[in-house]
């Protein structure tokens, strides 16, 4: 499933690469200034899953995994997952890919930026929309099973997560939650996740819904191994080898480039000499059970 889904992106980023581009607007897919690329532009967007989506993939299927491992009733209900910031919907790949595409789960993703290249089946569906307007707007009790984080949960302040606890609590139907948090595998990014689902936490306790089983407040789930590739841990679904090639040699694909066989001084070639994940290091989540307790 990965494998034709990065062949398909790839096929449409090689087209623009063909047309004749500098390529500095794609130096901004990166993250190490804390600043966010402009994810309504196409070419990001590919650039970007071209970057990622191997690895994110295999993260929220081993996510899934887990989850069903942990508490195997789920398997038995049709359950219904919530995605905040899903983008191009890869944990419902990831979840799909455990639970088989013709299961009777249901994903629901609200991302602000309509993502070109979103996963799709039958009990899938996206909303375009302001989280928080969002949630905020939607009046009737629905159930909500699984709440899920799929590496968003840092593009939140301390408030707008208040907010959003506010707003599940007050229309989810069920008298419990299950909560899935990708976290930045990165000794730093990942302390400031792990605070950010304490806050999670804490605001879900003041609506009643108790921490019941999953993870402590600073515990996470990783690989032992993190050089481990990923390719041996998705069932040998392997990253294309000509969309290798490209990304991580991509400063050597721009008009200026190709015309005087040097770098453009505007590309910053070395953030467009980048790898895609292709080990599991990048694997990093969190599981909780929260419980509402009941008069």
């Amino acid at each position: 499933m990965i494998t034709k889904y990065l062949n398909d992106v790839y096929k449409d980023f090689e087209d623009y690469l063909e047309s004749g581009n500098r390529l500095c607007k794609l130096k901004s897919v990166n993250y190490d200034t804390g600043e966010f690329p402009d994810y309504t532009d196409i070419n990001i967007q590919q650039y970007y899953l071209l970057r990622y989506a191997y690895g994110y993939e295999c993260e929220y299927r081993v996510m899934f995994e887990d989850l069903l491992e942990m508490f195997p009733s789920l398997r038995q209900q049709n359950f219904t997952t919530l995605s905040i910031g899903c983008g191009a919907g890869l944990d419902a790949m990831g979840m799909f890919s455990v639970l088989g595409p013709f299961s009777g789960a249901r994903y629901v993703g609200i991302d602000i930026v309509d993502w070109n290249y979103k996963f799709t089946g039958r009990n899938v569906n996206y909303m375009c929309s302001d989280i928080l307007e969002c949630l905020s707007n939607t009046e009737e009790q629905i159930p909500i099973d699984v709440l899920c984080f799929p590496k968003s949960i840092s593009e939140f302040n301390d408030g707008q997560i208040v907010e959003i606890v506010q707003n599940i609590a007050r229309i989810n139907a069920n008298k419990y939650i299950y909560l899935l948090v990708s976290l930045r595998a990165n000794e730093i990014k990942i302390n400031e996740d792990l605070e950010k689902t304490e806050l999670f936490c804490k605001e879900f306790k003041k609506y009643g819904y108790e921490k019941k089983a999953g993870n402590k407040s600073n515990e996470y789930k990783v690989f032992t191994n993190q050089n481990d590739s990923i390719y041996k841990n998705n069932g040998n679904h392997a990253y294309p080898n000509e969309a290798l090639e490209v990304v991580k040699a991509l400063n050597e694909y721009c008009i200026i480039y190709d015309k005087k066989g040097e770098n453009c001084p505007l590309c910053d070639p070395k953030r467009l000499q980048r790898w895609p994940i292709l080990k599991v290091g990048v694997v990093a989540y969190q599981i909780f059970y929260l419980e509402k307790e009941t008069n």
